[in-house]
């Protein structure tokens, strides 16, 4: 079963970015108006995250999921009921700014930007092809790993997460 794709809402950045992290597609556009973000995720085959209560979509042409809490940790563990968010390492990553897929950028391809030290010890690098941000293995990776073990997120069923 494919992972699924979701448009998300203004009130739910953060939870967005964490969705990207996790290696979701999480298109979150808040310059539209709910009724452009309906249009989007039928359009595209998305499911909806939404905190509005009265959100509803005509003829059920794309899924809404009504997120309750204001929390992220809170968010992400409720729509985990609804669509197991575990087998991390099985997505590819993606850009937390532009959701974007990331691209491998090998070691001397990276740009004067990221400091030399970096460019010295990292041999790991991946680049959004949209903004140029520049990712590696950091101390903050090893943080979010935690953080993401923590939650005790859902691994889908299927042969790909056996």
């Amino acid at each position: 079963m494919d992972a699924p794709r979701f448009a998300v809402d203004r009130t739910l950045g953060r939870l967005a970015r964490w969705l990207r992290v996790l290696g979701f597609d999480a298109a979150c556009r808040a310059e539209l108006p709910s009724e452009r973000l309906l249009a989007l995720a039928a359009r595209e085959d998305r499911v909806l995250l939404t905190r509005d209560a009265g959100l509803r979509c005509p003829r059920g042409r794309a899924r809404v999921v009504r997120i309750a809490s204001d929390r992220f940790r809170d968010q992400l563990r409720e729509l985990d009921r609804t669509f197991p968010l575990g087998g991390v390492d099985r997505r590819p990553a993606r850009c937390v700014e532009c959701n974007v897929e990331l691209e491998t950028l090998a070691p001397d391809r990276v740009p004067p930007s990221v400091p030399t030290y970096v460019r010295a010890t990292q041999h790991d690098f991946k680049r959004c092809a949209r903004c140029r941000r520049v990712y590696w293995p950091a101390t903050h990776r090893a943080r979010m790993e935690a953080e993401i073990a923590a939650l005790a997120l859902s691994v889908p069923a299927g042969p790909d997460h056996a």
